[in-house]
């Protein structure tokens, strides 16, 4: 599903030309390249000069990759950041090799664009960011690349490092596309391609996100365009609002992007540094902010139903900023519920083990407790996976259990996932003491042949 217009001239149907080559696979990495490039010459040749390729290639320096996920034919750990391809993987290359194997066959006018697929539903597209977008706002761009930690469906990963901090400081420093997981690539023969225009987006639209597994599907559009940069959310039917009862949506038309850095980011920056006493502050201080603007005591305001963390940025001078408050309640929210709805958003949080606080039920009482306010578990649960029904296609009597079982997890999620650090800086000593010893060796060695040398030379000397 991309974010084009409907077609319906069978003219554009045939000039369009669209290969996923995420199957082909060969004994070797020339087999597979060399398949890639047969294949991109005969769509040249199929497509024409004024036709348009859409191609989409997974990137072989993908930061999943390096971050622990395995190799998806193999199941091999970082096979494909050392070029070592066998049978059975699949097509994986660089954005360079991409770009070069298409201008070798002929197609140099090319558009990138860069997907975010969900890794467990395969072909559903979460996100797709363009060129433009990633110029614009790198750190949107990471966002949206980076809302949940890429996952293998089938095989289990490792977690080197937080994703999502990572994918940040690439963003900063222009080097996104090159570390994106996937591409999506719009080549043609010439630049002033005729069918391209028809194709694509209008002009101030320059990324796309999607909701799909809501009953309600929306969508939230990217633009750069008169207004700045804005951000507008949809319902796919196109209707503006949605009422469910007790709970409500509402949409929004060019919006201004928060101003400040995410607080997501701010709270996993703490945890992965293991600063837990950072990390209860800068929560308690968006508490403050939350009761101040929809009310203090035991239940708050039912706009406050979507004014989590994971929707606020805080500034240089401290001040917090709220967006993408499109869910509100008809009825009051239990304080002790929007803490839960907080501690649910953490759960996937990387960082050490935390004394005191080793899962989310800890967390969630613990953070109860911090702001005097009873905790409720079980119906704050009951809440949620009523909030949970009413928005997507899930029962409560499902949702509610592998929410409970989700918050009895060991939280956060240890950064270097089932690695103890204690017996790795062990390891790493004994060898640094190993390396010595044997430099220490060496040294006696040399010592001892010098010394057999000079002895052999005394017996050669004649006597007086």
């Amino acid at each position: 599903m991309l974010p084009t217009p409907s077609v319906g001239d069978a003219e554009l149907c045939e000039a369009l030309l669209l290969l996923d080559f995420t199957g082909v696979n060969g004994d070797s990495p020339g087999d597979v390249k060399g398949a890639l490039a047969l294949l991109l010459a005969r769509a040249a040749r199929r497509i024409g000069s004024d036709g348009v390729l859409l191609l989409t290639l997974p990137n072989r320096f993908g930061l999943r990759f390096w971050s622990g996920c395995p190799e998806p034919g193999t199941g091999r750990l970082f096979s494909p950041l050392s070029g070592d391809s066998t049978a059975g993987s699949p097509l994986l290359v660089s954005r360079r090799e991409l770009a070069e194997a298409l201008t070798r066959a002929g197609l140099t006018a090319l558009e990138w664009f860069f997907p975010v697929w969900d890794p467990h539903h395969p072909g559903s597209l979460t996100s797709l960011l363009s060129e433009q977008l990633v110029a614009a706002a790198p750190e949107i761009a990471s966002e949206l690349a980076t809302n949940r930690p890429f996952a293998d469906p089938v095989r289990p990963r490792l977690d080197l490092f937080p994703e999502a901090l990572v994918s940040r400081e690439l963003a900063r420093a222009e080097l996104f596309a090159e570390f994106s997981n996937f591409f999506l690539v719009a080549a043609s023969a010439a630049p002033d391609s005729a069918i391209w225009p028809r194709l694509r987006p209008p002009g101030p639209e320059i990324g796309w996100h999607y909701a799909e597994d809501r009953k309600e599907p929306t969508e939230t559009i990217f633009e750069l365009g008169a207004h700045g940069f804005t951000v507008s959310k949809r319902r796919r039917d196109g209707r503006p609002a949605l009422d469910l009862g007790d709970f409500f949506w509402t949409g929004a038309e060019r919006a201004p992007l928060a101003p400040g850095e995410a607080l997501r980011l701010r709270l996993q920056k703490h945890l992965i540094a293991g600063r837990i006493d950072a990390f209860q502050l800068e929560f308690a201080a968006f508490c403050e902010f939350i009761l101040t603007r929809f009310g203090r005591g035991e239940a708050l305001a039912g706009d406050a139903l979507d004014a989590l963390f994971t929707n606020a940025t805080r500034d240089e001078d401290g001040a917090f900023h709220l967006f993408d408050l499109e869910w509100s309640s008809l009825e009051k929210i239990p304080f002790s519920w929007w803490i839960l709805r907080n501690v649910l958003a953490c759960l996937e949080m990387r960082g050490p083990s935390i004394p005191g606080v080793p899962t989310g039920t800890a967390l969630y009482e613990t953070l109860c407790r911090q702001q005097g306010v009873k905790a409720r578990c079980a119906a704050d649960l009951a809440r949620e996976s009523n909030f949970a029904t009413a928005v997507r296609a899930s029962r409560p009597e499902v949702h509610a259990p592998a929410t409970a079982s989700a918050l009895g997890s060991s939280w956060p999620v240890l950064a270097l996932q089932g690695i103890d650090a204690t017996p790795i800086r062990a390891a790493m000593e004994l060898a640094a003491i190993h390396q010595q010893l044997v430099a220490d060796y060496r040294k006696l060695e040399a010592w001892a042949l010098d010394l057999e040398a000079r002895l052999l030379r005394h017996e050669a000397t004649p006597g007086p």
